[in-house]
């Protein structure tokens, strides 16, 4: 079996949403017998931790570097020096080794391209684009900066070294590489997956279900609501259904979101086991898209894979034939268009039990896909 080395920021103990996406990847290629480890720059904001019942007797290999405003030339010094130490001795025992660096932190890909420049051959580099960079829609009309010129010559030699190139939707592939067509054809699609290991420890954990007095449909959103997520028809929308339908937001709401509906609960962000504990008991998962004025989201919002962990039937707000929306149509959920009138509509007709099937995305059923990443 192979080695994989994987590059991210703030993963595992914390539940940041772009660590969670590497950490999903080298699990399931460690259950797939390979040898991972995982180098992990942290920066301490207060984001929530993973609870350790869900990553006991998980064998990967995780080094953490924590950053702070005063320390951070000479934490990425140690953290270079500790990589490049780590892959001399793993080269000693392999033929080579596979690096694997992410979108989030910035600049995470100039590590992979230094790998790469003091190994060559015996590194075999895999990036992975599942955030927006350098040609993100959430951007909107920023002025060019040094800062995006170094990202666009980062994405330039990633593309350009990389043996393979992972992606999360085939519009975001599309969307970021365009035509460059050495790019598409060492890029692979991996969706938002979940872990069937996990499942089961969430579905098993001892936060039960809490006994419900209020006979109201209840409706969850797990984190807060911000930037491009436009909640405010949705939560518009609730005004009329205050008899049947109870909304809490597990999380902040934008402040230009004004809402007056007695039905409608906002609480401050959760830890994560507290979060999966409260998900337990609700109905449904509402999952808001991301829009903008000229394009659809080519992105796939994460949290989804909250609704896959406990099997809860989802209602997304998106647009017509997004990748949400045919995520959804496959899954068996809803999919509302951001209409005040229809999601109202939608709401009135909308059953206790919802049906909904997420066994297409479980870690067992892609196998062939982290086959791909071997070359």
């Amino acid at each position: 079996m192979a080695k994989y080395i994987f590059i991210a920021r703030n993963t595992v103990p914390f539940a940041n949403p772009a660590g969670l996406v590497v950490y999903r990847i080298a699990k399931a290629l460690s259950d797939l017998g390979h040898d991972v480890d995982i180098f992990s720059l942290n920066k301490p904001t207060g984001e929530q931790k993973i609870p350790e019942w869900l990553t006991d007797g998980d064998k990967i290999h995780i080094k953490s570097f924590d950053l702070t405003k005063k320390n951070n030339i000479s934490v990425y010094l140690r953290f270079i020096l500790t990589l490049f130490s780590k892959i001399k001795k793993e080269l000693k025992e392999n033929k080579f080794i596979y690096i694997v660096t992410h979108t989030n932190p910035l600049y995470t890909h100039w590590v992979g391209f230094l790998c790469k420049l003091f190994f060559y051959k015996r590194v075999k580099w895999i990036s992975s684009f599942t955030d927006p960079y350098v040609r993100s829609p959430f951007s909107g009309y920023a002025k060019f900066t040094v800062g995006t010129g170094i990202r666009i010559l980062e994405q330039k030699l990633s593309f350009y070294f990389s043996e393979k190139i992972i992606f999360v939707t085939d519009t975001m592939k599309n969307y970021i590489c365009r035509e460059n067509k050495s790019a598409l054809n060492k890029s692979i699609v991996i969706p938002f997956f979940y872990l069937k290991d996990w499942e089961k420890r969430i579905l098993n954990c001892n936060a039960d279900r809490q006994s419900r007095d209020d006979q109201r449909l209840i409706i969850m959103h797990a984190g807060s609501i911000y930037g491009n997520r436009d909640a405010s028809k949705f939560l518009n929308a609730l005004e009329e259904h205050e008899s049947t339908i109870l909304f809490k937001n597990l999380g902040v709401v934008n402040q230009k979101i004004q809402y007056t509906s007695n039905n409608i609960l906002i609480t401050n962000p959760l830890p994560y086991g507290e979060m999966i504990s409260y998900l337990k008991n609700t109905d449904y998962i509402l999952i808001i898209d991301s829009f903008f004025d000229n394009i659809k989201n080519p992105y796939m919002p994460s949290k989804v894979v909250d609704a896959m962990y406990l099997h809860k039937p989802i209602i997304g707000i998106t647009e017509k034939n997004s990748e949400l929306a045919v995520f959804l149509r496959k899954t068996g959920n809803i999919s509302i268009p951001n209409d005040r009138a229809i999601i109202s509509s939608v709401l009135l007709k909308i059953k206790r039990k919802g049906t909904c099937d997420f066994s297409l995305y479980a870690d067992s059923n892609l196998s062939d896909k982290f086959r791909e990443l071997e070359c």
